[in-house]
């Protein structure tokens, strides 16, 4: 972890955040915020976006909606901690998508390696939600390019091959891309076929 790594707490005791605090400052890490029930703690991650959230079970109302609304809109990493329930723990894990969990009592020893590996996951997810999103998006623009290329073909009699170069060749030109000349000839071929 290079630089101090956000953190925002949860749990009923503020003694208890404040004694994690130290112990995650121990590990290059400081706690930006602190809230007591679920509804907190989700406002509280929405407003400071802290780069992980640790939860303490034992101690947080609401807490089966809050982890679900953190981790479904891809707010932060979630930690869990627990002194008690690690069977609860491992439930909430598997059903809500939590990065790991901690049992009390923390230490350096066991809260760095699971922040590490929380964080590292966090980043491999984020990774391939931008690489399927991007993927999604080159398989949109090809679906555009060939349904623009299937009107040039029937319109002008020309094979695919020739449509394609006259598409690239006019977006070289306009100085745009080729998936926006695309949707301009889809446009234009349903505005005429509209006025048939």
């Amino acid at each position: 972890m290079g630089s101090m790594v956000r953190i925002v707490l949860a749990g009923g005791d503020p003694t208890k955040r404040a004694a994690l605090g130290d112990v995650l400052g121990k590990v290059g890490c400081v706690a930006i915020g602190g809230a007591r029930y679920g509804k907190q703690v989700v406002s509280l991650v929405r407003k400071l976006a802290p780069d992980l959230v640790i939860i303490d079970v034992d101690n947080v109302s609401g807490l089966p909606t809050a982890i679900k609304q953190i981790t479904e809109a891809r707010l932060a990493p979630v930690l869990l901690l627990s002194e008690f329930n690690l069977s609860k723990i491992e439930v909430w894990a598997k059903s809500f998508g939590v990065f790991g969990y901690v049992a009390k009592p923390i230490d350096e020893r066991a809260v760095f390696p699971a922040i590490q590996v929380a964080l590292r996951r966090w980043q491999e997810i984020k990774s391939l939600e931008n690489e399927l999103s991007e993927l999604k998006d080159t398989l949109a623009a090809r679906k555009l390019l060939d349904k623009a290329k299937g009107i040039l073909m029937k319109a002008h009699n020309l094979s695919e091959a020739e449509s394609y170069r006259r598409i690239q060749k006019y977006a070289m030109t306009r100085r745009t891309t080729i998936k926006r000349v695309a949707e301009a000839i889809i446009r234009a071929a349903e505005g005429r076929n509209a006025n048939v």
